[in-house]
């Protein structure tokens, strides 16, 4: 959520710096005075369209700044998933005392991470 804290940060500043009084943005963004105030405090959680509209009123844009690749996002996802399978499967065989070494599990996350990025993304995410 730092993100979002950030970007409401953001705006909270660029409103203080336009010299602009949060009823005076309520009514450039058609909102309340009490939403303005509670949304740019962080008092109140916000939808995307309420966040568009006083960021609109205030002259700023927000949008996707950096945007990754979707091999890296789902390289990244085939990782910590086949590091999480090998976990519980590194944690079931310790409870047989049958676990393996450190190069064995590492091989075994690379095995199950070409696996998962080889068939349906649907695996992924599940």
């Amino acid at each position: 959520m730092t993100q979002a804290r950030d970007i409401l940060t953001k705006l909270e500043a660029r409103r203080k710096g336009l010299g602009m009084s949060c009823k005076a943005l309520a009514e450039r963004s058609n909102l309340t005075a009490r939403t303005v105030q509670g949304v740019l405090r962080g008092r109140r959680s916000a939808n995307l369209s309420t966040v568009l509209a006083i960021s609109q009123a205030l002259g700023a844009q927000i949008g996707l700044v950096r945007e990754s690749k979707l091999s890296a996002v789902k390289r990244r996802q085939a990782k910590a998933k086949a590091h999480q399978l090998a976990a519980m499967t590194q944690g079931s065989a310790a409870l047989e005392a049958q676990a393996v070494d450190d190069d064995a599990i590492k091989h075994a996350e690379r095995q199950i991470e070409t696996d998962l990025l080889s068939g349906p993304a649907i695996r992924l995410w599940a």
